[in-house]
């Protein structure tokens, strides 16, 4: 599953509760009691910068 430990400011509590559900996508990790607007906005910048990496890796290879 994905390691939501890698996400910076996530709180070790909504961590913990992501963890426990391994949620398949940010509908249904905002429907975990305790997980915030702000943990889903958080989740969304991680992703789509990680997306994001080996578009720019390829692009500047050439």
């Amino acid at each position: 599953g994905f390691d939501f430990t890698q996400v910076s400011g996530l709180s070790n509590e909504i961590c913990q509760k992501l963890v426990d559900h391994q949620p398949e996508n940010l509908a249904r990790a905002g429907r975990i009691q305790g997980v915030t607007p702000s943990a889903l906005s958080l989740l969304l910048v991680y992703l789509k910068r990680e997306s994001q990496l080996p578009n720019v890796a390829n692009a500047s290879n050439g």
